[in-house]
């Protein structure tokens, strides 16, 4: 029987958080938590920081807001569960 593979994700409590895209500006620099937790699902899923800034596994910034998968976030998935 295989291990399971356990993950955790710890986050920072000293960080003021939002879900609030309009907080997420250099006035605030308040850590998008969806973003934030995008990105780190993304490396869950073996997924390694991507070039694109478009991608949400792109290396983190304060500044970016991104709560969706892109089609380079899928296909980085898709290529590493199923490369060609």
């Amino acid at each position: 029987m295989a291990t399971p593979l356990i993950i955790i994700l710890y986050i920072n409590k000293n960080l003021v958080w939002t879900d609030v895209a309009s907080l997420v500006t250099p006035t605030h620099w308040y850590p998008d938590i969806r973003t934030v937790m995008l990105h780190e699902m993304g490396h869950v899923f073996g997924v390694t920081h991507a070039p694109s800034t478009s991608s949400s596994v792109m290396f983190y910034s304060n500044l970016k807001v991104k709560r969706s998968l892109t089609p380079c976030d899928y296909n980085t998935t898709l290529n590493a569960y199923n490369p060609l």
